[in-house]
């Protein structure tokens, strides 16, 4: 049996079967005849039950998230400095020879508020949000005293509480 080129050449004893996407060649012989088929059991069935999923002896412990720091909220009764324009706050003094803990400048008849460092001030700002005072922010007058720049740094000596007189531009 002649075949040209790619043709397979079959012989009578052969049968072309195909698996996939190629022709193969198997003997006769090697082709099963049926099976049988499988046998069956044949049982009784009883009307079927639900069954509830097991449930487990432990439960697994429940991850605790930590605890979020909530950011304090100002009591709305609490004063509020203005944006702009004069307020006066007054700063209580830890102890006698405590830091005022703010870096000032001079301007006139004024101290600028610079900075803040820990002390008096700060622990102020800490307790008082709404009245905070801010860098940027002019003291003009100390405990009812006005003068020059260097009289209201005196004042500022004080180891009593100390009354501000703040402009805020």
């Amino acid at each position: 049996m002649f075949g040209c080129c790619n043709e397979p050449v079959v012989d009578k004893n052969q049968e072309i079967k195909a698996v996939g996407a190629s022709p193969v060649m198997k003997k006769q012989e090697e082709i099963p005849a049926e099976a049988p088929a499988p046998k069956v059991e044949e049982t009784k069935e009883e009307s079927p039950k639900v069954k509830e999923a097991p449930k487990p002896a432990v439960e697994a412990p429940k991850k605790e998230e930590p605890a979020k720091e909530e950011p304090k909220k100002e009591d709305p009764a609490s004063p509020k400095a203005p944006t702009s324009g004069t307020f006066e706050v007054t700063i209580e003094r830890a102890s006698k020879g405590s830091k005022l803990g703010m870096t000032i400048g001079r301007v006139d008849k004024a101290l600028k508020i610079k900075a803040f460092d820990a002390g008096d001030v700060s622990n102020f700002n800490t307790k008082n949000p709404g009245m905070a005072l801010k860098a940027m922010d002019l003291v003009v007058a100390v405990n009812g005293k006005t003068g020059t720049a260097n009289d209201l740094l005196n004042a500022l000596a004080s180891p009593d509480a100390l009354t501000l007189k703040i402009t805020r531009a």
